[in-house]
């Protein structure tokens, strides 16, 4: 993206096409491999490359769980113990499992369609109108689309509390890492009670620039 608006702005009259295209670029990219990691995840195929804490040649879960993880663990300094509890759930909740390849499916198809669009639209219709779509969609569309997800997630993690004598923990179909699953039995919210709680709280105080992960 850097380079693209570089780019574009080095003519003493700037490409105004050129930089209306970093955006879609990026939504397009991002589209394809958040889709690309849910198909895998839904036909069990295994990852080529290791991907955050999911070693190469298992099933990796789809990707915005990896984006949850390193967020947390990295940026929001919870370092491996987040990484551990946030595995322990996604083995032991099937709905929370669900939840998460619904919202990478939701997020990866409109993405992907909306760059490839954007860009078809930037190089036909006039540089000014291109400009505006190529910076305005995206950010409108991603505003709507984070509101939604975050009611979405708040119903689906409230169900999965009351039905979690139900459905939590009966079913390791969901398991891919090679790692050691634990608190089949614990209650979801337990299962991040002293990782979850207790990182996002520091979290919540701002992303400490620089953040490292000694996981």
């Amino acid at each position: 993206m850097t380079v693209i608006l570089i780019a574009g702005s080095i003519p003493t009259e700037p490409l105004v096409r050129v930089l209306a295209i970093p955006l879609p670029i990026g939504f397009l990219l991002l589209g394809i491999w958040l889709y690309a990691s849910s198909v895998m995840y839904q036909f069990r195929l295994t990852t080529p490359i290791r991907l955050s804490s999911t070693p190469k040649g298992v099933v990796a879960p789809p990707l915005v769980y990896h984006i949850i993880e390193d967020v947390v663990a990295v940026d929001g300094d919870g370092k491996r113990q987040f990484r551990k509890a946030l595995h322990a759930r996604f083995e032991a909740s099937p709905r929370f499992r669900r939840l998460l390849w619904h919202l990478t499916i939701f997020w990866g198809m409109p993405t992907a369609l909306i760059g490839a669009v954007l860009l078809a639209l930037i190089f036909t219709v006039k540089k000014e109108i291109a400009y505006g779509l190529g910076w305005g969609v995206p950010t409108l569309w991603a505003a709507i689309w984070t509101i939604i997800t975050f009611f979405w997630v708040i119903t689906e993690l409230k169900l999965e509390r009351q039905n979690w004598a139900v459905e939590g923990g009966g079913s390791r179909f969901g398991r891919s890492l090679s790692l050691p699953a634990a608190g089949w039995d614990q209650n979801p919210d337990d299962l991040l009670k002293n990782s979850w709680r207790a990182r996002v709280r520091g979290f919540s105080r701002g992303i400490r620039p620089g953040g490292t992960d000694s996981s």
